[in-house]
C-alpha cells in the first residue's frame, strides 16, 4: 500500500534508485482505493519486483470490507 500512483515523482524515484518495476505493468489499470467511485478510483496498492521474477498474472481482488482492494498476483522466477 503506497498510497501514491505507480507513475507519482516519489513512486518513480523509488523505482529508479531500486531498480524495482511495477509488478502489474502491462495488465492494465487496476483500481484499488475509491473503487466504488469510478471517476475517483486510483491505483495506489500494486506490488514492485525485482528483474528475477516475472508476473505470471496480475488483478485486483474483490471487497474483504476495507476502502482498498486487494492485489492478487502470481509471480514466477524469471529463467
Amino acid at each position: 500500500d503506497f498510497n501514491a500512483s505507480p507513475w507519482s515523482a516519489p513512486v518513480s524515484q523509488i523505482i529508479d534508485q531500486t531498480n524495482l518495476q511495477h509488478a502489474g505493468k502491462g495488465f492494465g489499470l487496476t483500481p484499488t482505493w475509491h473503487w466504488d467511485v469510478p471517476i475517483i478510483n486510483s491505483p495506489i496498492d500494486y506490488i514492485l519486483t525485482s528483474d528475477h521474477w516475472e508476473t505470471a498474472t496480475y488483478k485486483v481482488g474483490e471487497d474483504v470490507g476495507s476502502d482498498h482492494l486487494p492485489v492478487i498476483a502470481e509471480i514466477v522466477l524469471s529463467r
